[in-house]
């Protein structure tokens, strides 16, 4: 009985943090942002990193800022593609960090809908892909 009660003790405990974390969130509709897990493998250990990511400012016409940010330096690679999956832009960093902060020139895309994907560099697996419209 008592290990019921602590479980749902935690289990209460647990949705207040998550109710106060959305509440936490803005309603700013320049900013497309959240967050995505990913494993990575460091020695013989498997860790899980959350990524916090933030694109902005909608709508995107000319610039298009991608702010990414986890606990451990990780290195990604980031690519803009078109409705055919075709990528039409990409961004790399020049160094690992846990903080990333760039704008990209969309300038020159044509109005339509992309998709900005986020691998970890190196890799073929998307980690999160994220759609936008360029007006």
């Amino acid at each position: 009985m008592k290990i019921k009660l602590q479980t749902l003790l935690l289990l209460l405990a647990t949705l207040g943090m998550a109710q106060k974390t959305h509440a936490q969130q803005s309603n700013d509709t320049s900013v497309i942002a959240g967050h995505f897990e990913m494993d990575t493998t460091i020695g013989s250990k498997t860790h899980h990193i959350n990524v916090n990511y933030a694109l902005s400012p909608a709508p995107f016409s000319t610039t298009m800022n991608v702010q990414l940010n986890t606990a451990d330096n990780v290195l990604f690679n980031v690519d803009v593609v078109d409705a055919s999956n075709a990528v039409v832009l990409t961004w790399t960093p020049s160094a690992v960090s846990n903080n990333y902060n760039h704008d990209l020139d969309i300038s020159s895309l044509a109005s339509g809908t992309y998709a900005v994907k986020i691998r970890k560099y190196g890799g073929s697996t998307v980690l999160n892909s994220i759609s936008i419209t360029k007006p």
